[in-house]
């Protein structure tokens, strides 16, 4: 005595009325398409964009030319040298001090990010051995990803990984042609 209708307009829903009941009116949660499998190129892609944040932090509180003291200001490692006539400021040695406790402080930086990017081009090559994309994109993916752990070249990588990413989840589409695609 149940009547069932199924209408194709995009997305479906289905309505059950019998004669004891109200009408039910069931909306299945197929708005997105569903996924085939787990996509390793958004966790490859995340990975190494957070390697080279996290290099971006550490030259951020730390680097040859500047460093965050303890109380946060930012201090010139001119600082550090010696003045015209030929003596350290006053106070140097306490400045030396601050300088290499940055340095200490943010090598942890430098590890997790060596690490998360060697696990991001790890997975790069895991899909590549897998068929799950070309060697272009591969090519591509860990050359970003190299570039992107020296000074001039970390925000060049983190632009293409931020932006492939973004395109991908956005559109649903791939920027490079996936293997058996024309």
């Amino acid at each position: 005595d149940d009547i069932y209708s199924d209408l194709d307009l995009g997305v479906h829903h289905r309505a059950k009325i019998s004669k004891n009941s109200g009408a039910e009116i069931m909306t299945p949660s197929n708005y997105l398409p569903p996924q085939e499998g787990f996509d390793w190129g958004h966790v490859g892609n995340t990975m190494t964009a957070g390697a080279i944040t996290y290099y971006a932090l550490e030259k951020s509180i730390y680097s040859k030319y500047h460093w965050v003291d303890a109380k946060g200001i930012i201090k010139s490692t001119q600082l550090l040298e010696k003045g015209a006539n030929g003596k350290f400021i006053r106070g140097v040695q306490g400045f030396r001090n601050g300088y290499a406790a940055a340095g200490k402080a943010t090598s942890a930086y430098s590890i997790a990010g060596k690490v998360v990017g060697g696990v991001g081009m790890a997975v790069t090559v895991a899909q590549w051995v897998r068929g799950d994309i070309t060697g272009i994109e591969a090519g591509f993916d860990l050359a970003m990803g190299v570039i992107g752990f020296t000074p001039w070249g970390a925000p060049i990588s983190l632009i293409y990984f931020g932006g492939k990413f973004l395109y991908e989840y956005s559109t649903g589409r791939s920027v490079f042609t996936k293997p058996g695609e024309n």
